[in-house]
């Protein structure tokens, strides 16, 4: 036996490139994006020094 099988193969097939594995825990570009558009929808609007301490806790927690 040659090793092939019936349609002339030898049973080996090329392999997909794996995707970036991203750090555990991290946030993803799809939550950072969802966080700002809720917080830019929501009807209480937190004074300035509010929304900086929002924007240090969402950049603190990346």
């Amino acid at each position: 036996m040659n090793g092939h099988g019936t349609n002339g193969s030898n049973g080996t097939t090329p392999r997909r490139a794996k995707a970036p594995k991203r750090p555990k825990g991290g946030v993803t570009k799809a939550q950072q994006v969802a966080r700002r558009k809720f917080i830019a929808e929501s009807p209480v609007k937190p004074s300035r020094e509010g929304m900086e301490a929002i924007h240090r806790e969402l950049v603190g927690s990346e």
